[in-house]
């Protein structure tokens, strides 16, 4: 769902993940499988264009969690809350069965061109980070331009 874009997040020291999405139109039926009961109820006070980007929001936070652990969609995207409202710094707000785990990850948001949203998800344990975005064309070949 990324329009043929891609993204490559790289660290050496914690565990991570990353995740794009084009902000294409998407139903508000079916977000009952994967949200959880808290991001449905915030989704839920919602309309328009503020519920397209809080769905893409929280859809590409939660993405990047599930890879940052390795365990994809084995982890059940209810099981867990992300934050998805505007003016609310994007964090883990909750994890079933780890009470420790929002303060073990962040999460940041990023845009690599409009329309799409982005989100890294690090086990970092709190330490301060800095996000460097550098965009390159790869042409056809699979060669960077």
């Amino acid at each position: 769902h990324s329009e043929g874009l891609a993204c490559l997040a790289l660290c050496d020291r914690f565990e991570l993940g990353v995740d794009i999405e084009f902000n294409r139109s998407v139903a508000d039926e079916g977000i009952e499988q994967f949200f959880s009961r808290a991001e449905q109820d915030q989704m839920s006070r919602l309309e328009g264009e503020e519920w397209r980007k809080a769905f893409f929001r929280c859809w590409t936070r939660k993405e990047a969690f599930v890879k940052a652990r390795g365990e994809g969609l084995s982890l059940p995207l209810d099981r867990f809350d992300v934050s998805l409202g505007p003016d609310e710094p994007a964090q883990l707000l909750r994890l079933e069965g780890e009470s420790q785990a929002p303060a073990q990850w962040t999460i940041i948001d990023f845009t690599l061109q409009t329309g799409f949203t982005g989100a890294i998800a690090l086990a970092a344990k709190g330490e301060k980070l800095r996000l460097v975005v550098e965009e390159q064309v790869m042409a056809s070949n699979g060669l960077f331009c």
